[in-house]
Parts: structure tokens; C-alpha cells; sequence
């Protein structure tokens, strides 16, 4: 039985060099192209969740386990009350805690992306899934 940790007081290292911190972020001419890029043109199914993580902060699995009841075109609304796991059970799934159930204000721009995005681009499945690809 190995009585102590042996791998206390251990660095490790690497000898290749880590990117810096702003590599991994855009620019805010990167970002704002990003986003006027995706809320033009919704040809790709991709454009819309790209524009609607942008947008709104919205979590990539908040957005996955969105359904068209989710969002309330009248009242502006994004209602966040869910995750679509996507590594294990392909299945919703709760939010990691309570404070992360949440409802987010939308733009009239992003009304008019998500009616148009239904009506020329949405993939019908069963589960009303906003973004499915089954």
C-alpha cells in the first residue's frame, strides 16, 4: 500500500506553448461581423443558433433543449427551463441548478429571425425541438 503521495509537490510542464488568453475570444469587429453575418442570411441551420447564443448569452445546451413553446413571439420572450443533452442520453435534461431556469428578453430582429428560420429552415421532430437535426 502506497502510504503517501508521491506526485506532491510535482509541476508538470510542457514544451509546447499554451495560446494566449485572447486567442480564444473575438474581437468586437470579429464578434459584430460574426453577428451581422448570421442575422442577415438564415440559409444554414447553424446561422440561427450562432446568432441566438450571440445574442442573448444563452448557453449551447440551453439553446439545444429549446422547443417553439420555449419562445413567445408576443411577449419577446426566451424561456430557458431546460437542456437537450447532447453527449449521453441525446434526451432533455434539467438545468444545472434552479437559478439557471431564466427568461430572456429577445429583439423584434430576433422575432422576425426565429418566425423565418421556422418557415424556410426548421427540421419538423418530435420532441418541437427548435434546433434538432433528427
Amino acid at each position: 500500500m502506497i502510504e503517501r503521495n508521491f506526485c506532491d509537490f510535482t509541476t508538470i510542464r510542457s514544451s509546447v506553448e499554451s495560446e494566449p488568453k485572447e486567442a480564444k475570444f473575438l474581437e468586437i469587429n470579429e464578434y459584430t461581423s460574426l453577428i451581422e453575418c448570421v442575422g442577415q442570411n438564415i440559409r444554414y441551420h447553424s446561422y440561427v443558433i450562432i446568432y441566438l447564443i450571440a445574442g442573448t448569452d444563452i448557453h449551447f445546451a440551453e439553446a439545444l433543449g429549446l422547443t417553439w413553446n420555449d419562445i413567445s413571439s408576443e411577449n419577446k420572450i426566451i424561456d430557458v427551463n431546460k437542456i437537450y443533452n447532447y453527449n449521453t442520453t441525446f434526451d432533455f435534461a434539467p438545468t444545472k441548478n434552479t437559478s439557471s431556469v431564466h427568461k430572456i428578453p429577445i429583439y423584434d430582429h430576433t422575432v422576425k429571425l426565429m418566425k423565418d428560420y421556422k418557415e424556410k429552415c426548421w427540421i419538423e421532430n418530435n420532441q418541437n425541438r427548435v434546433y434538432a437535426s433528427d
